[in-house]
């Protein structure tokens, strides 16, 4: 894992940086692609990122591949934020079945969101809040971070 993690993400960074990329503008491109990458409606953040990248002018290939990467974070928070949207703005708390919602879903679509469509509404209320606090934290540290990468490489050994 941690030789994937070197190649395959800090090594493509550092070379973006190497190369004259704005750490801050690396650092948005991760942090953004982190936050919509765990949003609670499945199947939506690739479409999403593209369409905030490309508003941005981010570097989609660091965008996408950080949303790719904390989908497995995306799987666990889902039911997170579905219990903690009914539990705090009211109505009802679902118990979590992927497969009983992937057979309604598949069923009727237009059941699926009549019945569920709140819920999910309530659930990206509570990621909206979470990536309001978490968002600016993040920023601020892979700024900072790339920075001090930017500048290291750019010093003569």
């Amino acid at each position: 894992m941690k030789q994937f993690l070197r190649e395959r993400i800090l090594k493509p960074i550092t070379s973006q940086l190497s190369q004259g990329a704005d750490p801050r503008q690396l650092s948005l491109a991760v942090t953004l692609g982190a936050l919509m990458g765990t949003i609670p409606i499945l199947g939506i953040s690739t479409g999403i990122g593209i369409a905030v990248a490309s508003a941005l002018k981010l570097n989609h290939a660091v965008f996408q591949g950080i949303n790719y990467l904390v989908y497995p974070l995306q799987l666990i928070l889902f039911p997170v934020f579905l219990k903690t949207g009914g539990a705090l703005l009211g109505g009802e708390i679902m118990d979590f079945n992927l497969d009983l919602l992937k057979a309604e879903f598949q069923a009727s679509v237009p059941n699926f969101l009549s019945k569920y469509g709140v819920i999910g509404l309530k659930a990206v209320v509570v990621w909206a809040a979470c990536a309001l606090i978490i968002g600016p934290l993040l920023h601020l540290f892979f700024k900072t971070l790339f920075k001090k990468i930017s500048l290291n490489r750019r010093q003569p050994s």
